[in-house]
């Protein structure tokens, strides 16, 4: 396919591809044609550690309260947790009941946003004469298991149990950043001993292998795609930065040519700049 014969030629002018902001489908099959290829090509990856789609910030905001009502408000930071959940059994018991008792309260509070706007949507609908429209009207969100929601493919049925399995998951991505960063050096400072992740640490292997079905990035069933929640692992090289990466600019260090692989109003943005710039 076309991105095989992109790698091949990356591979063969010696070039390196660069890969800027977090994975999506596209990245997955650069990844599958670089393990495709004889000759590994350079991947380098460009990202920043603390951005509010890996969900570390989120997780902090969460820990404190729900820490303060187990009775560990001591506990303040994912990576106090992250530690807690390496260390003694002990410390790894209270842990664990931190970790549970935030993922049971973000899916809550989500569930809650879900089922609101749900029923704000369907009283829309029937405002503008829709007699068909139904809606849980007057029914509290934690009463409810289950709900039919309006995507942009079609009606689908979301269970709290799904968006339980989501608010794990990103709790899960968080830990995994928090890991990354007790690991970090200052750049003066070259860690002689790498971080060693392993691929089932995270990811799924099996949904890498079968693919899933795409989706809007605000359907309810991206945070589903474990892939899409962390950073893209099939680089060599990577650059992680605190908040943010567009600082660092990388078009002065060679030539460049882009392709893109995702979507969306940043890609608009990036294709449009590309184009005016003559790249």
């Amino acid at each position: 396919n076309l991105i095989d014969v992109i790698v091949r030629a990356a591979v063969r002018n010696r070039c390196w591809m660069l890969v800027e902001g977090g994975p999506n489908g596209g990245l997955l099959l650069l990844k599958q044609s670089a393990e495709r290829c004889s000759e590994r090509p350079v991947i380098l990856v460009l990202d920043a550690l603390r951005r509010e789609r890996f969900h570390y910030a989120t997780v902090n905001k969460n820990i404190p309260k729900s820490s303060r009502e187990l009775g560990y408000a001591y506990v303040q930071k994912v990576d106090e947790l992250f530690r807690m959940l390496s260390s003694n059994d002990e410390d790894r018991k209270v842990a664990d009941k931190i970790k549970q008792k935030v993922i049971d309260d973000m899916t809550k509070k989500a569930w809650k946003k879900i089922v609101d706007d749900e029923e704000e949507r369907a009283k829309k609908k029937k405002k503008e004469g829709d007699a068909t429209e139904k809606h849980p009207e007057g029914v509290k969100s934690d009463e409810l298991t289950e709900i039919k929601i309006t995507e942009e493919d079609g009606e689908i049925t979301w269970t709290k149990d799904q968006q339980r399995q989501v608010e794990a998951i990103k709790m899960d991505s968080a830990l995994l950043t928090a890991r990354l960063l007790g690991h970090s050096k200052p750049l003066e400072k070259p860690d002689l001993e790498p971080l060693k992740l392993k691929v089932t640490d995270f990811w799924d292997l099996k949904e890498e292998g079968k693919g899933w079905t795409l989706q809007s990035s605000r359907s309810v069933r991206q945070g589903l795609v474990k892939w899409n929640q962390w950073h893209f692992r099939g680089g060599t090289h990577y650059v992680f930065t605190d908040h943010g990466s567009t600082e660092l600019r990388t078009d002065c260090l060679a030539p460049i040519g882009s392709v893109f692989l995702g979507g969306g109003a940043s890609s608009k943005e990036a294709l449009l700049r590309m184009l005016v710039n003559g790249e």
